[in-house]
């Protein structure tokens, strides 16, 4: 709306209301500013429309004629859908109708928001090179009003989450700084600090990482289990597993009644985590892990924002039932594992899988020809390029697969002592960075 339609539907409003142009403009502007704005001579700021619009006991929208309300509230109607959409994973859906919108509205701020969606889009389609093409346009933009200046906030923490799950966390510190700085809502700040807090957690700075978690409002830091299972975690990594373990065994039902299965299945990989590190302590807890199986992994194989996580856990309690030689388990979870195999047969996830389904014929149905078989699936899905333990682990027992008896015994005694103390020290399915809590995302 330009000025002058703006000016005049606060004087038509102010004289509805009986109210004087002096006292509308005491405590806010000279009378002179005052009038000018009626007059549509000056123009106002968001901060300064949202000032008069309070004294004038409004919304700003009111002062929109009939048909902008409408079509605003029709523009706000389709991003609230569009972003709903992004969070269900209807992803096409959801880029008709940002397409829909482009073509209805050139406004600045709603083009503005846009970027952000297809960012947000591109991001949940794990299209990270396309976050950060729509992420460029908003972040090195000068924001004109609040609607922007908050959009741009929103960026900031957004290209933080990505930085932290490509591991550059030094650029995702900074981002969710910079985030930190132009937020002003109590709760998307406590979201952002909270973040932080995670960030300086996976970069081994304990000590920074609770200084954060004391800035967040207390209120909010009692009532989130999210924060209350980073407090916890914190305390165990520092090597106190007596009475945070409690709490994140007993923060376990909180999580899955408030459907975060994403902490709810981290805080199980904990547990296994520190029985593969030989923790001793958590015996009790490890094997009432074990019995939540059943019940817990066949519900969350229907949950597609867990899908990795829930490969992941199956696949650790695969590892510890084969190392316990627990085979009526160990089936039961290659089941599981099938299942998500038959999804999405070329994910790199499934790596880790058809390794220990090779494992599992070593153990239970010796095979040298499934081993193989299994041992090179796993190996196709890892990048040619790629150098790792694992990928020398699959190797070494593809040729001990293949071994002829012209290699020194001495030698292959060496390899094989070598090997085995990498497994059992170095190779550990689930890792640290797999227990810290899912970063937030503002809409």
């Amino acid at each position: 709306m330009d000025r002058i339609k703006l000016g005049l539907n606060i004087r038509k409003i102010r004289k509805e209301k009986s109210i004087t142009l002096r006292d509308l403009a005491k405590g806010l502007f000279s009378l002179g500013k005052m009038s000018n704005i009626e007059n549509g001579i000056t123009d106002v700021t968001e901060k300064e429309l949202l000032l008069i619009c309070n004294k004038l006991g409004i919304t700003p929208e009111e002062l929109m004629p009939e048909n902008e309300r409408v079509f605003l509230n029709e523009i706000h109607s389709k991003i609230s859908e569009i972003e709903n959409c992004i969070f269900l994973n209807f992803f096409e859906h959801a880029k008709y109708l940002i397409k829909e919108l482009e073509n209805i509205t050139e406004e600045e701020s709603t083009q503005f928001h846009l970027f952000y969606l297809r960012a947000l889009l591109s991001y949940k389609m794990g299209e990270y090179k396309g976050v950060f093409l729509y992420l460029q346009k908003i972040l090195y933009h000068t924001a004109s009003n609040e609607v922007e200046l908050s959009i741009q906030s929103k960026s900031f923490l957004l290209a933080g989450v990505i930085n932290y799950y490509l591991g550059d966390y030094n650029a995702a510190l900074d981002m969710t700084l910079k985030a930190s700085n132009l937020i002003e809502d109590k709760e998307d700040l406590n979201k952002i600090q909270y973040n932080l807090a995670v960030i300086q957690t996976a970069q081994g700075n304990i000590v920074e990482a609770k200084v954060v978690i004391e800035k967040i409002d207390r209120m909010y830091r009692s009532t989130n289990t999210k924060i209350k299972y980073l407090t916890a975690l914190l305390e165990v990594i520092s090597g106190n597993y007596g009475e945070p373990l409690e709490r994140i065994y007993q923060l376990r039902s909180d999580f899955f009644k408030e459907n975060d299965y994403d902490t709810f299945i981290r805080s199980l990989l904990l547990f296994i985590y520190l029985n593969d590190i030989q923790i001793t302590r958590i015996d009790r807890y490890s094997g009432e892990i074990f019995n939540f199986l059943e019940l817990y992994l066949s519900q969350l194989v229907k949950i597609n924002d867990t899908e990795d996580l829930s490969i992941l856990l199956s696949q650790a309690l695969l590892n510890s039932a084969l190392k316990r030689k627990d085979e009526e388990q160990a089936k039961l979870l290659i089941d599981y594992l099938d299942n998500f195999i038959d999804k999405q047969p070329n994910s790199s996830s499934h790596t880790f899988s058809y390794y220990l389904k090779s494992k599992y014929h070593e153990c239970f149905d010796p095979n040298s020809l499934e081993q193989k078989r299994f041992l090179t699936l796993a190996l196709d899905l890892l990048p040619e390029e790629a150098q790792s333990l694992f990928k020398g682990i699959i190797y070494f027992e593809l040729a001990q697969l293949d071994s002829t008896e012209h290699i020194n015994s001495i030698y292959k005694q060496a390899a094989e002592e070598f090997y085995n103390s990498l497994l059992s020290t170095n190779f550990n399915i689930v890792q640290l960075k797999h227990l810290h809590p899912k970063l937030y995302i503002i809409l």
